[in-house]
């Protein structure tokens, strides 16, 4: 177990990158600070330690919407059936989480983080008819709910059926706000009472909260401003790079 001064030395810029990612682009705080924390940590650690951060994080985001209520509320109607199925899928997964070896954790993860990049990188998904909305709903929520519950990160499907959706960018951005901040509220339950995530990991985790809102409204104040398209991609290669590594860390070295 690392230190906790160390891991308060390496989390606090780590939470301000990833907040100021988040704070871009909508999405990215977890993905960023999970995959760079556990470089340095184990993946399980990285994990409990991001959840309250990660809440909090996505909880501001919903309140910096102009109308938090309007946007809950819209969002809630207009993906029902991919809150269901996320909801229950990563309620599920959470409590069965202790029982994945943290090798098999650390292998998920780099996949996760990979397969994100990748499919950032490569393009856009094709578009989205609204014949299949629903069962896309659902297949997203499932597949999210399942990777989130054993990794902590569920954007991915997520984020390939938002973008096939073709939802403008501050839709994008209300709409992950109110589905992360629910289904992240969902994780942290199923994670404390699984014990993944201990009290006392959540109390150190308080510390970060600071560094992620300061990275947020770093970001946010770019995202009116400037195209995020090149930081973007910059971004995206720097996660390649980072799920390559911890699935290198899970096949031939110790996670």
């Amino acid at each position: 177990m690392t230190s906790y001064l160390a891991v308060l030395a390496i989390g606090v810029p780590v939470f301000v990158l990833a907040g100021a990612v988040k704070g871009l682009i909508g999405i990215g705080l977890p993905t960023l600070a999970i995959g760079m924390l556990a470089q340095f940590i184990g993946a399980r650690e990285a994990i409990a330690l991001v959840i309250v951060p990660m809440l909090v994080a996505n909880g501001w985001q919903v309140l910096r919407n102009d109308s938090p209520l309007a946007s809950v509320r819209r969002v809630t109607i207009e993906y029902r059936v991919l809150i269901l199925s996320l909801f229950v899928a990563i309620g599920v997964v959470a409590l069965l989480a202790p029982a994945v070896p943290v090798v098999t954790v650390t292998f998920i993860l780099g996949a996760v983080v990979t397969l994100f990049a990748v499919i950032s990188l490569w393009r856009e998904p094709a578009p989205l008819s609204d014949r299949f909305d629903r069962l896309a709903q659902g297949v997203a929520g499932i597949l999210g709910g399942i990777i989130g519950g054993i990794s902590g990160i569920w954007a991915p499907p997520i984020i390939i059926y938002l973008s096939a959706r073709r939802i403008d960018k501050q839709a994008f951005v209300e709409t992950v706000g109110v589905l992360l901040f629910g289904s992240t509220a969902v994780l942290m339950c199923g994670y404390l009472i699984s014990g993944v995530l201990a009290p006392e990991t959540a109390l150190r985790s308080l510390a970060f909260i600071p560094p992620a809102l300061l990275g947020f409204s770093i970001g946010e104040r770019f995202r009116a401003r400037v195209s995020g398209a090149l930081f973007r991609k910059i971004v995206m290669s720097f996660f390649l790079l980072m799920g390559l590594n911890l699935i290198r860390r899970a096949l031939w070295g110790a996670a």
